[in-house]
Protein backbone atom coordinates (compact mmCIF):
# COMPACT_ATOMS: atom_id res chain seq x y z
CA UNK A 1 0.00 0.00 0.00
CA UNK A 2 1.69 3.60 -0.56
CA UNK A 3 2.07 5.72 1.60
CA UNK A 4 -0.16 9.20 1.49
CA UNK A 5 1.13 12.37 1.00
CA UNK A 6 0.06 15.54 1.47
CA UNK A 7 0.24 18.25 -1.12
CA UNK A 8 1.18 21.71 -0.38
CA UNK A 9 -1.90 23.16 -1.60
CA UNK A 10 -4.02 20.99 1.10
CA UNK A 11 -2.15 22.63 3.96
CA UNK A 12 -2.76 26.19 2.65
CA UNK A 13 -6.42 24.81 2.72
CA UNK A 14 -5.82 23.28 6.08
CA UNK A 15 -4.66 26.45 7.47
CA UNK A 16 -7.27 28.88 5.75
CA UNK A 17 -9.85 26.50 7.45
CA UNK A 18 -8.66 26.87 10.78
CA UNK A 19 -8.29 30.91 10.44
CA UNK A 20 -12.42 30.75 9.07
CA UNK A 21 -12.77 28.68 12.67
CA UNK A 22 -11.22 30.38 14.89
CA UNK A 23 -10.09 33.92 13.78
CA UNK A 24 -12.40 36.81 13.17
CA UNK A 25 -10.64 39.42 14.60
CA UNK A 26 -7.20 41.04 15.98
CA UNK A 27 -7.76 40.41 19.48
CA UNK A 28 -6.98 36.73 19.78
CA UNK A 29 -4.37 36.70 17.82
CA UNK A 30 -2.58 38.56 20.15
CA UNK A 31 -3.53 36.35 22.83
CA UNK A 32 -2.19 33.47 21.34
CA UNK A 33 1.05 35.19 20.41
CA UNK A 34 1.57 36.17 23.80
CA UNK A 35 0.40 32.59 25.42
CA UNK A 36 2.92 30.98 23.15
CA UNK A 37 5.61 33.47 24.48
CA UNK A 38 4.86 32.79 28.01
CA UNK A 39 4.90 28.89 27.38
CA UNK A 40 8.40 29.85 26.77
CA UNK A 41 9.62 31.31 29.52
CA UNK A 42 9.45 34.91 28.05
CA UNK A 43 9.50 38.23 30.86
CA UNK A 44 8.53 40.99 28.38
CA UNK A 45 6.48 40.71 24.97
CA UNK A 46 6.60 43.87 22.50
CA UNK A 47 4.55 44.57 19.37
CA UNK A 48 5.55 47.62 16.64
CA UNK A 49 3.46 48.64 13.92
CA UNK A 50 5.82 49.49 11.32
CA UNK A 51 5.90 51.04 8.00
CA UNK A 52 9.02 48.81 7.57
CA UNK A 53 11.82 48.82 5.11
CA UNK A 54 11.48 49.72 1.81
CA UNK A 55 15.22 49.05 0.93
CA UNK A 56 15.22 45.54 2.57
CA UNK A 57 16.32 42.75 -0.09
CA UNK A 58 13.55 40.56 0.57
CA UNK A 59 9.92 41.98 -0.13
CA UNK A 60 8.17 40.95 2.82
CA UNK A 61 10.29 43.68 4.73
CA UNK A 62 9.55 46.45 2.45
CA UNK A 63 5.71 47.33 3.63
CA UNK A 64 3.98 47.79 6.62
CA UNK A 65 3.64 44.92 9.32
CA UNK A 66 4.20 43.85 12.75
CA UNK A 67 7.40 43.21 15.10
CA UNK A 68 7.03 41.12 17.78
CA UNK A 69 9.49 40.15 19.90
CA UNK A 70 9.44 38.23 23.06
CA UNK A 71 12.38 36.99 25.21
CA UNK A 72 11.22 33.81 25.79
CA UNK A 73 13.51 30.52 24.88
CA UNK A 74 13.93 28.64 21.75
CA UNK A 75 14.84 25.40 21.20
CA UNK A 76 16.10 23.29 18.37
CA UNK A 77 12.56 21.35 18.87
CA UNK A 78 11.28 24.71 17.97
CA UNK A 79 13.56 25.25 15.02
CA UNK A 80 12.19 21.44 13.92
CA UNK A 81 8.66 22.25 14.85
CA UNK A 82 8.52 25.29 12.90
CA UNK A 83 9.91 24.06 9.82
CA UNK A 84 7.27 21.39 9.72
CA UNK A 85 3.95 21.56 7.80
CA UNK A 86 1.76 18.61 8.20
CA UNK A 87 -1.77 17.27 8.53
CA UNK A 88 -2.26 16.77 12.27
CA UNK A 89 -3.27 12.86 13.42
CA UNK A 90 -6.31 14.36 14.89
CA UNK A 91 -8.41 14.27 11.91
CA UNK A 92 -11.67 15.94 13.01
CA UNK A 93 -9.59 18.46 14.99
CA UNK A 94 -9.75 21.63 13.51
CA UNK A 95 -7.86 23.70 15.84
CA UNK A 96 -4.48 21.61 14.66
CA UNK A 97 -2.05 21.69 11.66
CA UNK A 98 0.23 18.83 12.67
CA UNK A 99 3.47 20.23 14.22
CA UNK A 100 2.89 23.59 13.20
CA UNK A 101 3.05 25.45 16.60
CA UNK A 102 4.10 28.77 18.44
CA UNK A 103 0.69 30.83 17.45
CA UNK A 104 1.88 30.58 13.20
CA UNK A 105 -1.85 29.61 12.29
CA UNK A 106 -2.95 32.98 14.10
CA UNK A 107 -0.12 34.90 12.01
CA UNK A 108 -1.91 33.64 8.97
CA UNK A 109 -5.00 36.24 9.57
CA UNK A 110 -2.72 39.12 9.05
CA UNK A 111 -0.69 37.43 6.81
CA UNK A 112 0.97 34.76 3.85
CA UNK A 113 4.07 34.63 4.72
CA UNK A 114 5.93 35.54 7.75
CA UNK A 115 9.72 35.86 8.97
CA UNK A 116 11.17 34.46 12.20
CA UNK A 117 14.68 35.23 13.98
CA UNK A 118 15.36 33.63 16.94
CA UNK A 119 18.85 34.23 19.11
CA UNK A 120 20.58 33.57 21.90
CA UNK A 121 23.92 34.89 22.47
CA UNK A 122 24.66 32.33 25.12
CA UNK A 123 23.73 29.02 23.56
CA UNK A 124 23.57 28.53 19.64
CA UNK A 125 23.94 30.29 16.31
CA UNK A 126 20.56 32.55 15.32
CA UNK A 127 17.86 30.92 13.45
CA UNK A 128 16.55 33.28 10.90
CA UNK A 129 13.98 31.76 8.37
CA UNK A 130 10.82 32.39 6.10
CA UNK A 131 7.68 31.19 7.21
CA UNK A 132 6.20 30.52 3.15
CA UNK A 133 3.40 28.14 3.03
CA UNK A 134 2.76 29.09 -0.57
CA UNK A 135 6.38 28.41 -1.86
CA UNK A 136 5.60 24.88 -3.14
CA UNK A 137 1.76 25.66 -4.35
CA UNK A 138 1.30 25.08 -7.91
CA UNK A 139 -0.36 27.93 -9.55
CA UNK A 140 0.28 30.47 -12.40
CA UNK A 141 2.18 33.85 -11.06
CA UNK A 142 3.58 32.48 -7.80
CA UNK A 143 5.87 34.60 -6.77
CA UNK A 144 6.44 33.00 -3.07
CA UNK A 145 9.96 31.98 -4.18
CA UNK A 146 11.33 35.84 -4.21
CA UNK A 147 10.49 35.93 -0.16
CA UNK A 148 12.72 33.10 0.53
CA UNK A 149 16.01 34.22 0.85
CA UNK A 150 17.06 36.36 3.95
CA UNK A 151 20.43 38.57 3.39
CA UNK A 152 22.67 39.53 6.58
CA UNK A 153 21.44 43.37 6.06
CA UNK A 154 17.75 41.83 6.13
CA UNK A 155 17.89 40.06 9.40
CA UNK A 156 20.02 43.47 10.46
CA UNK A 157 17.07 45.49 10.10
CA UNK A 158 15.24 42.99 12.38
CA UNK A 159 18.22 42.73 15.10
CA UNK A 160 18.50 47.08 15.38
CA UNK A 161 14.63 47.32 15.92
CA UNK A 162 14.23 45.22 18.27
CA UNK A 163 17.77 45.85 20.18
CA UNK A 164 16.08 48.32 23.00
CA UNK A 165 16.30 45.93 25.76
CA UNK A 166 16.31 42.28 24.20
CA UNK A 167 20.09 42.35 24.50
CA UNK A 168 21.15 38.74 24.70
CA UNK A 169 17.45 36.59 23.82
CA UNK A 170 14.98 36.98 21.75
CA UNK A 171 12.15 35.45 19.59
CA UNK A 172 11.12 37.68 16.56
CA UNK A 173 8.26 37.45 14.61
CA UNK A 174 7.67 39.92 11.32
CA UNK A 175 4.12 39.76 10.08
CA UNK A 176 3.93 41.86 7.08
CA UNK A 177 0.68 43.04 6.51
CA UNK A 178 -1.53 41.38 3.83
CA UNK A 179 -1.93 43.83 1.01
CA UNK A 180 -2.66 43.30 -2.57
CA UNK A 181 0.84 44.66 -3.50
CA UNK A 182 1.86 41.86 -1.66
CA UNK A 183 0.36 38.74 -2.39
CA UNK A 184 1.16 35.03 -3.47
CA UNK A 185 -0.53 35.07 -6.83
CA UNK A 186 -3.50 36.43 -8.39
CA UNK A 187 -6.35 35.34 -6.37
CA UNK A 188 -4.60 33.30 -3.68
CA UNK A 189 -4.18 34.20 -0.02
CA UNK A 190 -5.30 32.68 3.31
CA UNK A 191 -7.68 36.11 3.62
CA UNK A 192 -9.61 39.01 1.62
CA UNK A 193 -8.25 40.87 5.00
CA UNK A 194 -6.03 43.59 4.46
CA UNK A 195 -5.43 44.63 7.74
CA UNK A 196 -3.76 48.34 8.22
CA UNK A 197 -1.50 49.98 10.70
CA UNK A 198 -3.68 51.98 12.21
CA UNK A 199 -6.78 49.93 12.49
CA UNK A 200 -4.49 46.92 14.12
CA UNK A 201 -2.94 49.14 17.01
CA UNK A 202 -6.79 50.16 17.68
CA UNK A 203 -7.96 46.64 17.59
CA UNK A 204 -4.91 45.39 19.92
CA UNK A 205 -3.89 48.05 22.39
CA UNK A 206 -6.76 47.19 24.84
CA UNK A 207 -5.25 48.11 28.24
CA UNK A 208 -7.76 46.38 31.00
CA UNK A 209 -7.97 43.46 28.69
CA UNK A 210 -4.56 43.09 28.52
CA UNK A 211 -3.90 43.82 32.14
CA UNK A 212 -6.56 40.69 33.19
CA UNK A 213 -4.47 37.92 30.88
CA UNK A 214 -1.47 39.09 32.32
CA UNK A 215 -2.44 38.00 35.84
CA UNK A 216 -3.57 34.69 34.64
CA UNK A 217 -0.14 34.02 32.19
CA UNK A 218 2.79 32.20 34.23
CA UNK A 219 5.76 34.03 33.70
CA UNK A 220 5.36 37.31 31.30
CA UNK A 221 5.71 40.31 33.65
CA UNK A 222 5.19 43.15 30.49
CA UNK A 223 3.40 43.74 27.17
CA UNK A 224 3.70 46.57 25.29
CA UNK A 225 2.69 47.48 21.95
CA UNK A 226 3.78 50.51 19.84
CA UNK A 227 3.61 52.10 16.72
CA UNK A 228 5.48 54.10 14.12
CA UNK A 229 3.82 57.46 12.98
CA UNK A 230 5.31 57.81 9.61
CA UNK A 231 8.04 55.41 7.86
CA UNK A 232 11.35 57.14 9.18
CA UNK A 233 9.75 57.84 13.13
CA UNK A 234 10.58 56.32 16.49
CA UNK A 235 7.68 53.65 17.29
CA UNK A 236 5.50 55.30 20.26
CA UNK A 237 3.73 53.65 23.03
CA UNK A 238 0.38 52.87 22.47
CA UNK A 239 -0.41 50.88 25.47
CA UNK A 240 1.96 49.34 27.95
CA UNK A 241 1.03 46.76 31.18
CA UNK A 242 3.23 45.46 33.54
CA UNK A 243 2.71 42.81 36.28
CA UNK A 244 3.70 45.21 39.76
CA UNK A 245 3.80 42.32 41.98
CA UNK A 246 3.68 38.84 41.93
CA UNK A 247 1.18 38.00 44.48
CA UNK A 248 -1.84 39.85 42.25
CA UNK A 249 -0.69 37.05 39.50
CA UNK A 250 -1.11 34.30 42.61
CA UNK A 251 -4.18 35.93 43.84
CA UNK A 252 -5.83 36.59 40.26
CA UNK A 253 -4.36 32.94 39.42
CA UNK A 254 -6.64 31.58 42.78
CA UNK A 255 -9.32 33.27 41.84
CA UNK A 256 -9.63 31.39 38.03
CA UNK A 257 -9.45 28.18 39.72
Amino acid sequence: MPDFTVSPLSVVYQIKSNLQDRYDSGFPILKELLQHADDAGARRFRLDARYGWPKADNPLLRGPGLLVVNDGGFRQKDRNDILSFGVSGKATDHATIGKFGLGQKAAFHLCDAFIVHAFNENEQEPFSKVVNPFLNVDAAGNVTSRWEHLRDSDVDCLRRAVSDGFYTRGLVLWLPLRSDRLRPAPGLSFSTNRPSISGTVDELARTEELQTLLTILRHLEEIEIRRQDGSDSTPMTRCFVRMRERTERMEASDEQE
